[in-house]
């Protein structure tokens, strides 16, 4: 969700992002905002290894019948994950491309639903990609949207879904003639996706080879900001449109897709309004952070 218009952080001027500045009480509750997202890796890391033994002889059971538990990841493949993610790649194949005003309806939103969509296509995994497009009336007019729904394996009976948001909220220019980019709400989390699926790539391909019962999910959903004010209508349409949508269809052993969800991960860059002023060089390193995080959290649960 996007902030009120004072709380904007990178805008677009003449084609560059800038970021603009902010006090320095923000760092710190940034860095606040990392080391809770790294402790809880670390307390779902530590959560298998403390009751491993008792959990050893029911996993099997457990992940049958959809309950995910996680499993204890060696110190040597953590750092090889976190060897494995590129935030240039991030950065400049993914982040700065999505770095464009896209709310719904927008010539910006169908650029980043198309990057997001022919980017998963081309990974070895073999993802299963599918576009939920529809109209619906808003504040602003009757709009289209776009969610970009993507699935490891659709056989599967059970799925743990990444989720994020891919529009903008809608401002009008700023007095100095920029244009509100979300580059936080919600560009970076939609980076970390890619790049995280992307940096597993090989690994998710033995996962779907394997056959498990859960498997990946990732939504990109369209029109979560409101295009007026916050309510039960202008908010959330994408994924209002999405539930209904999968509730609809059916998996080909019973039950439908909604309930196929067994574990729902909505990601957002931590405190992710709050970003400005950070020095570059940071900004990357938490994004290396989080994406190691990520990574390791995704294996963990498979």
């Amino acid at each position: 969700m996007a902030p009120r218009r004072s709380g904007r952080d990178f805008r677009a001027h003449g084609g560059n992002v800038v970021i603009v500045p902010r006090t320095p009480k923000y760092r710190s509750l940034l860095v606040v905002g990392v080391g809770l997202f790294i402790g809880a890796g670390i307390l779902l890391w530590e959560n298998n290894v403390i009751g491993g033994n008792e959990r050893v002889s029911g996993r099997r059971d457990a992940r049958s019948s959809g309950e995910i538990v996680p499993k204890a990841l060696s110190v040597s493949l953590i750092r090889q994950i976190a060897s494995e993610v590129n935030v240039e790649r991030l950065w400049t194949s993914f982040l700065r491309p999505m770095l464009i005003e896209r709310p719904p309806g927008s010539d910006g939103n169908r650029l980043v639903r198309e990057l997001i969509s022919s980017h998963l296509q081309s990974l070895s995994s073999g993802w299963t990609v599918d576009l939920d497009l529809f109209h619906a009336a808003t504040p602003r007019g009757y709009l289209s949207f776009g969610n970009v729904v993507a699935t490891l394996d659709p056989s599967a009976p059970h799925r743990l879904v990444l989720a994020c948001h891919i529009d903008s909220k809608w401002f009008l220019p700023d007095s100095k003639g920029r244009t509100f980019i979300g580059a936080t709400d919600s560009a970076v989390p939609c980076s970390l996706i890619l790049e995280a699926v992307t940096a597993l790539d090989t690994r998710l391909q033995k996962l779907k080879d394997r056959g498990s019962t859960t498997t990946l999910q990732l939504l990109f959903l369209d029109g979560e900001e409101a295009l007026a004010e916050w309510s039960q209508t202008d908010s959330l349409y994408g994924a209002r449109h999405l539930a209904q949508h999968l509730e609809n269809t059916k998996l080909p052993g019973g039950g439908n897709q909604l309930n196929a969800i067994a574990f729902p991960f909505y990601i957002l860059f931590p405190l992710h309004f709050q970003m400005s002023g950070i020095h570059m060089m940071t900004l990357r390193r938490i994004l290396t952070i989080q994406l190691s995080v990520t990574c390791v959290i995704l294996l963990s649960l498979f």
